[in-house]
């Protein structure tokens, strides 16, 4: 059930959905995010969100997922970076979380997106105009892989934890409830592949 980091030239056999496993082929892809794993970085900029690092054991089996915690009061709470270039192009943009003691995640745009229920797997809601496509995946012990299809150009990515039962970016949060995250990416492509892990260049 964990994430296997495999060297070049090495295939790759995927088990997830298949006990047998089965050859993994993917096209090559860049990830455009800097810093897919360390929330703490300034390279993510915070809007009313905390975070701790390091506070769960991620899907690669290491102690390297954060913690976003939403800080007290109704204001909007989201992180974000802008990693799309200035062309109109389709991107698929992706991350792993678990739930907390908060249970919705948002990943979207200025312009669309989608809030995720991180306790029953499922799309809550479309974030002010659906996406070209949504998708949650079960990973195991309680981790998802949330991803959305866009067609875009130079528009902050947001990230967000969202309390049980709103799909506002605002909500009345008790600053100390969250949500897990790790392993970020956006790609140029209508779907999402592999994770491709990052530490300060694409």
């Amino acid at each position: 059930g964990l994430i296997e980091t495999v060297g070049s030239n090495i295939p790759r056999i995927d088990f997830l959905g298949n006990t047998k496993g089965a050859l993994k082929l993917e096209p090559q892809r860049t990830n455009l995010i800097t810093y897919s794993e360390d929330f703490s970085q300034s390279y993510w900029n915070k809007i009313n969100t905390g975070y701790s690092t390091n506070s769960l054991i991620s899907p690669n089996g290491t102690l390297t997922a954060d913690k976003l915690i939403p800080t007290v009061g109704a204001s909007n709470k989201v992180i974000y970076i802008n990693p799309f270039s200035a062309s109109v192009l389709t991107y698929t943009c992706s991350i792993f979380a678990k739930k907390g003691e908060y249970e919705g995640l948002l990943l979207g745009t200025g312009a669309n997106g989608t809030f995720f229920d991180l306790d029953n797997g499922t799309i809550r809601a479309n974030y002010i105009s659906a996406p070209i496509d949504s998708s949650i995946k079960n990973y195991g012990n309680g981790w998802f892989k949330c991803s959305i299809t866009i067609s875009t150009s130079s528009t902050n990515l947001y990230i967000g934890a969202n309390d049980n039962i709103s799909t506002s970016l605002s909500f009345n949060a008790d600053g100390v409830g969250g949500v897990y995250v790790w392993g970020a990416q956006t790609e140029q492509g209508s779907y999402a592949t592999s994770y491709i892990p990052t530490q300060g260049s694409a």
